[in-house]
């Protein structure tokens, strides 16, 4: 009997203490919890608003217009096959490390927000330093303004890898990329034997599907994992709840 809910014991921690990683374009923070400001500072003296970083996990504490906009930013990453196509500027820099933009994934997505100044709009510039997972594999920062994509090319990451600073003008979604462990696959490489005019037709059809994909709405199914998706956990906690209550049941009825 001891050895039994031992056994359902040990089931039940090593199913809390899992790390999953997603399907698709996202892969979950090992803590669960996304990145989380250290410091933030407002080029505007005038101004004493606080800066606030809020990970996906955590949308429904934001107004609706900003979960509308961070749940956008989200299926618009889910739904691109090549995550380097979302700008221009950060294609680039992916193929200067010579990794594969379709091997890239999202580690995390988060909104950036103020509160606490009134009285004016512009706050001139934001200084941000957060703490973040998987920093080791960084790629680069995208910041998702009015539905598009910018490439934050300051972004910084600590000798540490525990850290990234950057400077942007405007605060709404960010998504940190990182490197999985085939990105530096790159494809072009492979396909080098082929000639220009097939690569070209290649690229225009690989275009429209990514258009095409970013225009349907998720479905379900395969819905990345971002931190909050624990479902799964909860089901084999109920399973192993059961097991140990049959147990004493039966023990009880013998004696």
């Amino acid at each position: 009997m001891k050895k039994i809910i031992a056994l359902c014991l040990s089931l039940l921690v090593l199913s809390c203490s899992l790390t999953v990683f997603a399907a698709d374009d996202f892969v979950s923070s090992p803590s669960g919890q996304g990145p989380s400001l250290i410091t933030g500072v407002i080029s505007n003296p005038s101004c004493d608003a606080h800066l606030v970083i809020t990970p996906y996990a955590q949308r429904n504490t934001l107004d609706a217009e900003a979960l509308a906009a961070i749940e956008a930013a989200f299926a618009q990453l889910s739904a691109t096959a090549d995550l380097s196509t979302l700008n221009d500027a950060f294609a680039s820099h992916v193929a200067s490390l010579g990794l594969d933009g379709s091997k890239l994934a999202v580690s995390d997505l988060f909104d950036a927000s103020y509160i606490g100044c009134l009285l004016h709009n512009s706050h001139g510039q934001y200084d941000i330093t957060l703490s973040a997972a998987n920093l080791d594999k960084f790629v680069g920062l995208l910041h998702n303004i009015g539905g598009a994509w910018e490439f934050v090319d300051n972004a910084t990451v600590s000798n540490d890898k525990t850290s990234l600073s950057f400077t942007v003008n405007s605060l709404s979604p960010f998504a940190i990329l990182v490197e999985t462990e085939d990105a530096g696959e790159d494809s072009s490489e492979v396909d080098s034997s082929e000639d220009d005019s097939s690569v070209a037709d290649s690229s225009e059809a690989d275009s429209s599907v990514i258009e095409d994909d970013s225009s349907a709405p998720d479905q379900g199914g395969n819905s990345p994992e971002t931190g909050d998706n624990h479902n799964y956990i909860w089901l084999i906690v109920a399973a192993v709840a059961a097991v140990v209550v049959l147990v004493l049941v039966f023990k009880k009825r013998r004696v």
